[in-house]
């Protein structure tokens, strides 16, 4: 407990070193251990990660960062968030370029970012037990492969923004729950036995419009509980995908769009997105928007009735309900207030308010 609170208070001493003075570069901190390392320059995040061990904590405070070319070493990465409601004591954490994982990045976690460019791992390089968490991400999630013989396995995102969709070739025991995705979710296969129980729930799936698909190359996946968004178009839902199950998910599409021996269970179909969402623009994601639904009572289902358990579509049910502003799930600051003058004692007013988000 001593060493996560004493975690805890460092973190928000760099968040709120990055709030002094706008002006300057905001300081990275390394943990590593017992030990914090600070680095206070326009390459804060990539000299961080040069020092960094296997099991460190790279902490971002609001700001931009040039990431490193690549990461090959078992870290954590937290930064102070992304959206801009909830980041206005310490600015956004913003990673300029792609996040790159190599051989080495086993247990990789990644949380409270934007990131401008796409989150991959290198072709054919088998790198376990990947958690994004809270992340925007403007371009696209990709696990390539040339060859099926070197999985990526053990993958978690959850309660992220992923803009242009997500490329699941090289990668198994999936789990992509809670989060907003623009263009389409595929998974190549060469052999009908390509899936190792990947799992897509209480997401948000929206297309993008022109010719993109929601789902392409997809096989035997468990899609639950999604909100499927392909602009009433049901030729554009997915393309050669199989042995699919499809339970408790909204669709704004007919039935027609269910590919070859898909099992089909439960689903609302041709849901008009003006009688689900409290507020929608028909952008693929929007801070503005309200993703909550309109009437949750008319979609949700009993999931545990001993319990009284109850799941619905969307990103605010499920396991890992969509966190406001998606702020990370350290201590953060909500607010300060700082004194550009000292007092007749001598003293500087000082005034910050922290508060702990739920993981």
């Amino acid at each position: 407990m001593k060493k996560l609170l004493l975690f805890g208070l460092i973190l928000i001493s760099s968040l709120f070193l990055s709030t002094v003075n706008v002006n300057s570069q905001s300081t990275v901190t390394l943990k590593s251990g017992d030990t914090f390392s600070y680095f206070n320059s326009a390459e804060g995040f990539q000299k961080a990660y040069e020092e960094a061990k296997d099991g460190d904590v790279i902490i971002l405070p609001g700001g931009t960062f040039d990431p490193p070319e690549k990461i090959a070493k078992q870290i954590k990465i937290f930064g102070a968030g992304h959206y801009p409601d909830g980041t206005t004591a310490t600015g956004r954490s913003v990673i300029a370029g792609d996040i790159v994982l190599d051989s080495g990045a086993d247990y990789f976690y990644l949380e409270g970012v934007a990131i401008n460019g796409d989150f991959s791992v290198v072709t054919d390089v088998s790198v376990n037990n990947i958690t994004l968490n809270r992340n925007h991400i403007s371009g696209i999630v990709n696990f390539p492969l040339s060859q099926m013989t070197n999985y990526c396995e053990q993958i978690v995102i959850r309660e992220s923004i992923i803009l242009e969709g997500v490329v699941l070739r090289n990668a198994r025991s999936v789990l992509l729950t809670n989060s907003i995705l623009g263009g389409r979710i595929t998974s190549y296969n060469y052999n009908i036995d390509y899936s190792y129980g990947n799992v897509i729930s209480n997401n948000i799936i929206i297309n993008r419009g022109g010719y993109s698909y929601l789902i392409g190359n997809c096989d035997n996946n468990r899609f639950s509980y999604n909100i499927l968004y392909t602009r009433n178009s049901p030729n554009y839902f997915q393309r050669a995908c199989s042995n699919n199950t499809f339970e408790y998910n909204i669709f704004d599409c007919s039935a027609s769009a269910f590919g070859n021996y898909d099992s089909v269970y439960e689903n609302w179909m041709s849901v008009s997105t003006d009688l689900l969402f409290a507020n929608f623009d028909d952008t693929v994601f929007n801070y503005d928007n309200d993703y909550s639904l309109l009437n949750p009572d008319l979609y949700k289902v009993l999931v545990d009735q001993e319990l009284g358990i109850y799941n619905e579509p969307g990103i605010y049910g499920g396991a890992f309900p969509f966190k406001a502003n998606a702020v990370p799930s350290l201590p953060y600051i909500v607010s300060s207030r700082i004194s550009f003058e000292t007092g007749s004692a001598g003293k500087l007013d000082i005034d910050i308010e922290v508060e702990a988000q739920e993981k």
